[in-house]
């Protein structure tokens, strides 16, 4: 293999790159409308033809096709040799534009001011041009230089709004991509970016675009497009455009685009062949278009070449037979040939008759070449657009035939998309090797050979285009948004391993339930394998395999599920400059100890599967894991323990083990024989097989339990609870915890059922802050409690003359704020002055709810007359049965309440029926011949009072307005008036 110098490479998707220090607030969704359509894959290079918007219908706009610009002036495309031909990879620009569009504001302080839209073409992995590399995204980026330092800006832009706090500097530097950045993937992500519909110039002010185009890149212009009616790059916040400018904009952009013509591509270009070949025509609108094609070299026309209707699907192509010479062939001179020359030509045509200009392609077929055949080792499907997809990781055993009879022909190949080289001298030129033992392919790979006869004669390039699944079935998705399972060759059907101590999970979910999204890792694995070395000198080799779920942005969230196969070395105490051979179960490679490093560091990741935005989990079985790795240890039902070292089985080369050689010095010279580093067979493994269940364990830490401050009174808590994964084993309850600000605990626990959602906790002291935490129960143990909820927080005094720790604070306050009480005309309580027989009356009134009464004209009682203070309260109470006077038909409304009226009043205002006092008195001073006794009880019973400590109930005493605040407060908890 060829060498990697591996120095901290990493191949991980960027899906927004904001620099640190810039705080950056992006609306979920990206601003635009997004884009409708993708068109077929050019051949030539490997990306859509085309993107498509959605028009806008309140503009006037139509739906607007553009086209892959590689046009230097038009389109910006920087080509290697632009006097040249454009191929790839040997004469490819590293990007290039289906549309862009770029503002920029003249700021009077001079700096700059930018906004950049693409929709872009571009390579993935190291980022150079390479084949099987191409990836494609939508980009936004904003740059502004010299505004003020940690302060947030309004920009707006012609596809939304965003508040962006700058750095410490005053810059906003941010970019963000969003497509397919890590191939393979699908060109479609590309759709779901920021843009939409394509700005393109407004050809109703200045200018008219060039024909073809929809802009000059060259003149800024006015343009329309914007879904948000804002065809304008904005900036708002304290001095944006200098000192005292608070606003600047522009409404002129630079605009890059072509308009898609109809056009026409095949799969395979002109070349040399070894038989008779099927390729593939296709149009730029397959649902449009037709093909029309010759193959005798006459230019194609309507009515003389061979049409193949379109099928109407996205997928439409005509399939052309280039032949092979026939067995008795001969060529000019009468001589036989086992060559045959094929001129094909061709156009598309739409249902307008709007043709494709003529495209043509030289092929040639001669039977009396060499050519290869590719044999994989292990089980393959039968190829599906030129794709064969290998069942796994294999070694590919090349062949080379001369149907001259000759000796085996020498074989050539490549596996980095490029054609096979060789010199006069038959030496293999650039990155084509010389075949001699099977090629193994890890992952998936273009694979294009030639063989060279002993004769000398090069026979045509055979291309193999491998799809690798190293695993067989992805599952589908669950709760979480990952594959349930992830099944490999063998048949070994993998879990997402959660929720058991043998998933190698981090703290705090080696213990803990997880739940998604409120409480759930931010990696976790269906399988992972490390392994490790030690290396002479303190260093060691480490290896780590794993098929990986994870989430873009690191923080759980529905919509940044990422997953990958990951195979990661990191290496230190190495040789720097050296190159070492790395084996390990899944494939070999090479690889060079960072030069520039003095502890000899090697590092290296790849991460292959759905690494961007809304991608297909299918991508897995790309990735370089499978089959699965499992432990001769393994505790039944899993494929380790995630624990123990021990040998491993599965390795689809039967290398189960890693080993670590050095093949070159600091300088590049090879060794005569590879110096050993080290070699382990120990691998610690994780995986659980998915029918075998969690272990069962204490339930999940629930989340904060919901405080619902509407519907609590004062001195009261209704905590909403949600509950968490059950362990395995049903919930048996609650316990709740109250806690004060600080998080401290206040009284003992509450305990609540396992079937409660909602629970009201009384008794708060309302003049202290308090919040509160949950933990849920089953037979297996409690869970961690919750974190704390919001803050109840403590009532400001209701009166002057009650500071928070006065006795019956809470009683008081919630008096106050039921608005039973308003207190005195000096705004204070008065909490020690007795409650008069009047204020009595007007205390119940409000109670019940200040019910429709209307007064009599004539008092029920002789000493209380219309027009006295608190007459309509009195002679309700009368009414209701709760009050009858005394004998002599007086209400004697100034007469200080005593405990026991206190009681007889509240116990026929709750209308209690037949209620028999218990034959035990809780108070001695109150016996069965006492007036009263029996609502005395019942007060007692009810719990609305508890007595004395003396144990008396002093039935005499008058009562005052704190103590009845407190029996108010009390009976009202009973409920009595609901």
């Amino acid at each position: 293999m060829a060498s990697i110098v591996a120095a901290g490479a990493v191949c991980l998707p960027i899906l927004v790159a904001p620099p640190a220090a810039t705080a950056v607030e992006i609306a979920a969704v990206p601003g635009g409308s997004s884009l409708a359509a993708v068109g077929p894959i050019d051949s030539s290079n490997g990306y859509p033809l085309w993107y498509e918007d959605n028009g806008l219908a309140s503009a006037g706009l139509d739906p607007l096709r553009l086209e892959l610009c590689l046009e230097a002036i038009m389109c910006g495309a920087e080509i290697p040799n632009p006097n040249a031909p454009i191929s790839l990879p040997e004469n490819y620009p590293d990007e290039g534009f289906w549309w862009a569009a770029e503002a920029e504001i003249d700021r009077p302080i001079g700096d700059r001011a930018l906004l950049v839209y693409a929709q872009e073409a571009a390579f993935g992995g190291a980022g150079g041009v390479a084949v099987g590399q191409q990836v494609a995204f939508s980009r936004q980026r904003i740059r502004i230089d010299s505004l003020n330092p940690n302060t947030s800006y309004k920009i707006t832009t012609p596809y939304g709004v965003e508040n962006i706090v700058t750095d410490v500097e005053g810059e906003i530097n941010e970019t963000q991509d969003i497509g397919c950045m890590s191939p393979p993937c699908g060109f479609e992500l590309a759709m779901t970016g920021h843009i939409g519909p394509f700005l393109r110039w407004d050809p109703n002010q200045g200018q008219t675009a060039p024909e073809g185009y929809i802009g000059n890149p060259a003149i800024p212009h006015a343009v329309v497009g914007s879904p948000n009616n804002t065809n304008f790059f904005r900036i708002e916040g304290p001095n944006a455009g200098g000192p005292g400018v608070n606003s600047v904009e522009t409404e002129l952009f630079s605009v890059t685009g072509r308009i898609a013509q109809l056009r026409a591509t095949v799969d395979q270009p002109g070349d040399l062949f070894g038989a008779a070949t099927d390729v593939y025509v296709q149009p730029s609108f397959p649902k449009e278009a037709d093909i029309v094609y010759t193959l005798d070299g006459t230019e194609p026309t309507l009515t003389n070449g061979t049409r193949v209707a379109t099928d109407g699907k996205p997928g439409f192509a005509a399939t052309v037979t280039i032949p092979a010479a026939a067995p008795d062939a001969v060529d000019d001179l009468g001589n036989p040939t086992t060559i045959r020359h094929t001129t094909l030509k061709y156009f598309a045509v739409d249902a307008n008759g709007g043709v494709s200009e003529t495209y043509t392609q030289q092929y040639t077929v001669d039977t009396s070449l060499p050519t290869v055949t590719a044999t994989p080792d292990g089980l393959s499907e039968a190829p599906v657009n030129g794709r064969i997809v290998l069942q796994g990781a294999q070694t590919v055993t090349l062949t080379a035939t001369d149907p001259l009879g000759g000796a085996d022909p020498d074989i050539f190949y490549t596996t980095d998309g490029t054609r096979p080289t060789v010199d006069v001298d038959g030496n293999p030129v650039g990155s084509t090797k010389e075949y001699s033992d099977p090629v193994e392919l890890r992952t998936s790979t273009v694979l294009n050979t030639l063989a060279v006869s002993d004769q000398g004669l090069v026979g045509p390039n055979s291309k193999y285009n491998y799809v690798v699944y190293n695993i067989k079935e992805v599952g589908p998705k669950g709760n979480h948004g990952f594959p349930e399972y992830l099944t490999d060759w063998n048949g070994q059907k993998l879990a997402l391993c959660l929720d058991d101590p043998a998933c190698g999970l981090e703290a705090p979910f080696d213990t803990e339930l997880a739940q998604f999204p409120t409480s759930f890792p931010g990696e976790s694995f269906w399988w992972s394998a490390g392994a490790e070395i030690p290396v002479t000198g303190g260093g060691r080799a480490r290896l780590v395999l794993a098929m990986e779920a994870a989430f873009a942005n690191e923080v759980p969230k529905e919509g940044d599920q990422v997953m990958f196969g990951r195979t990661r070395y990191s290496m230190r105490g190495l040789e720097p400059g050296a190159t070492y051979r790395i084996t390990q179960p899944y494939g070999v490679d090479v690889m060079t100890a960072d030069p520039e490093d003095e502890d000899g560091e090697l590092a290296y990741t790849a991460d292959i599967g759905c690494l961007d935005a809304a991608c297909s989990p299918d991508l897995l079985k790309e990735s370089q894991i499978g089959p699965f790795l499992k432990s001769t240890l393994a505790p039944d039902g899993y494929l380790g323990d995630g624990a123990t070292e021990a040998p491993v089985t599965g390795s689809p080369f039967d290398t189960n083990f890693f080993k670590l050689e050095q093949l070159t010095d600091a300088n590049g010279v090879e060794f005569d024989v590879p110096r050993l580093i080290g070699q382990t067979n120990n691998f610690v493994v994780v995986g659980r097989l998915f029918d075998t269940p969690a272990p069962e364990r204490r339930p999940a830490t629930p989340v904060a339990p919901a405080l619902n401050i509407a519907a609590a009174r004062i001195g009261e808590a209704q905590l909403q609870l949600t509950p968490p994964a059950d362990g395995g084993t049903p919930i048996t309850g609650f316990e709740i915890r109250v806690t004060d600000q600080n998080g401290t605990q206040v009284g003992e626990l509450i305990e609540a059922p396992a079937d409660a959602t909602t629970v009201k906790i009384t008794g708060l002291p309302a003049d202290q802050d308090h919040r509160f935490q949950v933990a849920a129960r089953n037979a297996k143990g409690v869970s961690a409690f919750s974190p704390v909820s919001a803050l109840l927080p403590a009532l400001a005094p209701p009166f002057p003359d009650i500071p928070h720790k006065t006795v019956f604070f809470t009683e008081i306050a919630w008096l106050a704020g039921e608005e039973i009480t308003l207190g005195y005309d000096d705004g204070k309580f008065q909490p020690l002055w007795q409650v008069k027989r009047d204020v009595m009356a007007a205390f119940l009134y409000r109670l019940a709810g200040e019910p429709a009464w209307n007064a009599p004209t004539v008092s029920p009682f002789k000493d209380v007359k219309p027009g006295d203070h608190f007459y309509k309260e009195i002679t309700w109470l009368a009414n209701e049965g709760i009050t009858t006077g005394w004998d002599d038909g007086t209400f004697r409304p100034l007469v200080s309440v005593n405990r026991d009226m206190m009681a007889a009043f509240l116990y026929r205002m709750a209308d209690v029926q037949e209620y028999t006092p218990p034959a035990v008195n809780p108070f001695p001073d109150v016996s069965t011949a006492k007036p009263f006794y029996k609502e005395i009880q019942w007060l007692a019973e009810t719990k609305i009072t508890t007595g004395f400590e003396d144990k008396t109930f002093k039935p005499l005493h008058a009562v005052n307005r704190d103590m009845m605040a407190a029996f108010l407060y009390r009976f009202d908890g009973q409920g009595f008036l609901d």
